[in-house]
Formats: C-alpha cells, sequence, structure tokens
C-alpha cells in the first residue's frame, strides 16, 4: 500500500502535471487517477517527460552495470547523485523552467532554518501520511533485522 502512495505522488509531476491533491473520502486513489490521466491527455508536459524517463533509463543502466562488474569496481557508482547534477546543469543551462515550463525547486538557502514549531492548521492532512511513513519504517527495520539475523545466525521475532 505504500508503494502505491509513493508510485501515485510521483505520477503527476513525472507527466508534468498538476497533482490532485484535493480529492478526499472513498475511492481516492481510483478517483485521483481518473483525473491525472485526464490532466496527462490534456496538459503533458514533454520535456519533463522524457527528464524523467532518461533519468529511470540511466539509473537502470547504471544500476546493472554496477551489479555486473562490482567485483572489479569496489565502489558504486552514485546514480541518483549523478542524475541530480546533469539534471540541475542542464536544466540551469538550458533554462528549462523558463523556455519549457519544466518545475524546479528554485534557489536552496546555505546552512540549516531555525527550529521552530510546526502550524498546527495542517495536522489533520498530515496525520494519514505519517501513519503511512511509520508502517514503512516499521517495516524496513523488521525487514534489515531479518536480514542481519539471517546473516549472523540469530533469530528475529
Amino acid at each position: 500500500g505504500a508503494a502505491i502512495q509513493v508510485f501515485s505522488n510521483q505520477v503527476p509531476p513525472f507527466f508534468g502535471v498538476d497533482s490532485a491533491r484535493d480529492i478526499q473520502g472513498a475511492f481516492k486513489l481510483p478517483r485521483f487517477y481518473v483525473r491525472v490521466i485526464g490532466s496527462i491527455f490534456r496538459e503533458i508536459n514533454w520535456v519533463t517527460t522524457a527528464i524523467g524517463a532518461a533519468s529511470m533509463v540511466f539509473m537502470y543502466v547504471v544500476k546493472r552495470l554496477n551489479e555486473r562488474y562490482k567485483a572489479k569496481i569496489r565502489i558504486l557508482i552514485p546514480t541518483e547523485l549523478i542524475v541530480v547534477i546533469i539534471g540541475a546543469l542542464v536544466s540551469y543551462h538550458l533554462k528549462l523552467n523558463e523556455k519549457d515550463n519544466v518545475a524546479i525547486v528554485g534557489t536552496i538557502e546555505c546552512g540549516l532554518p531555525k527550529p521552530k514549531l510546526p502550524g498546527f492548521n495542517q495536522s489533520s492532512s498530515l496525520f494519514t501520511s505519517s501513519i503511512l511513513i511509520d508502517i514503512v519504517s516499521l517495516s524496513l527495520l523488521i525487514t534489515v533485522a531479518k536480514m542481519f539475523g539471517q546473516k549472523h545466525g540469530y533469530r528475529v521475532r
């Protein structure tokens, strides 16, 4: 379920369309996809989609190369970092935000922001997401613990 949630959140930005986050209630996911697919047919941003597809293909190919030559190279190629750096440089130099309406993060400030309490006016909308994050984190921790248990010969309950 969490994988479907994560995948669904990535579909609109991949095609460069607006996300349908205002949908609530029963059958939220099917209604979400009906709206998003309709938006894709009307408003697809081909440049954004091409960037996303090229990034996925690049990461897949390098992952396979990492697996194939890991004994010879002994270090993994940081594919995601390379994609982010190349994407930022290409986007900046080709001015994809201005010319082709490619969404960008914008200016990233140096340093850490000062700590402050969050506004509680959005707490109800964040509750479901926080529960999903907790479930995924717990599942990941249990999986890692069982993997180490198998590797080192102890039982994890």
